[in-house]
């Protein structure tokens, strides 16, 4: 098998020799196997890094009690006890959505809290097929389109969203929210609300 040089900081190198040591592997292999995951991820239309916060997510939201449930399931479920409890059922998904925003912040301490929420978004919403968060200025806007969303669930999303991002230090200025359709523009708290 021919081999190539690659150039890589000496920094890196040397992080990267320590793991195969305290592993057993070669640093040919490891170096490959990256190289290959590089290139799987490429095809998968992602790069690497997205693939890594991704997983990062959904295991924090899987060990933070989350569980994958069909839309079929899921739904009827909640449009029943909708009717019944919307009052409570939206502060306790406000609640939740305050929790994870607190959990999401300790994890990526670091990071900007409006890339945080784009990437949760774009995770952890699934049967939409548009989520966007969008900066304007000192605000920003997230845009969630999803004509599967039944209505219950619609909403419950929007209110776990803005408990969310009201534990990123954020509040709603505007908000506009039907069956499968939510759009909540955030400030930074303390701005009045509009809507």
């Amino acid at each position: 098998m021919k081999r190539k040089f690659l150039a890589a900081s000496e920094e890196l190198v040397s992080r990267v020799s320590k793991l195969t040591k305290s592993k057993h592997l070669t640093l040919f292999g490891v170096v490959n196997e990256a190289l290959e995951q590089v290139l799987r991820a490429e095809n998968m239309g992602k790069r690497l890094p997205e693939i890594l916060d991704e997983y990062s997510i959904v295991k924090m939201a899987k060990e933070a009690g989350s569980l994958l449930i069909t839309e079929d399931l899921l739904h009827p479920i909640l449009d029943e006890a909708f009717e019944r409890r919307r009052d409570d059922l939206m502060k306790s998904w406000r609640e939740t959505g305050q929790w994870f925003g607190r959990f999401f912040s300790v994890q990526f301490p670091d990071r900007d809290r409006i890339e945080v929420l784009d990437k949760v978004a774009r995770t952890l919403i699934w049967g939409a097929s548009d989520v966007t968060v969008s900066r304007r200025g000192g605000s920003f806007a997230l845009r969630c389109i999803g004509p599967r969303l039944g209505s219950a669930y619609t909403f419950l999303l929007a209110s776990f969203v803005e408990g969310l991002v009201e534990a990123f230090g954020y509040s709603v200025v505007e908000r506009d929210v039907s069956r499968g359709v939510i759009f909540l523009t955030f400030a930074e708290a303390g701005h009045e609300r509009k809507g």
